[in-house]
């Protein structure tokens, strides 16, 4: 019963890690991914 409820208890924190919002306007959510894709093609484009 404890490494089950370790597993779930980890699997829920690994979730909120990856998924975590980097900034918020409005009512929408940036995540760190989000915005790497757009400053690494506003840094390519003008090139």
């Amino acid at each position: 019963m404890k490494k089950i409820f370790s597993f779930l208890l980890l699997t829920a924190c690994i979730h909120v890690a990856i998924s975590q919002t980097l900034f918020t306007y409005g009512t929408n959510a940036v995540s760190k991914e989000e915005f790497l894709e757009h400053i690494i093609k506003q840094n390519t484009s003008g090139r």
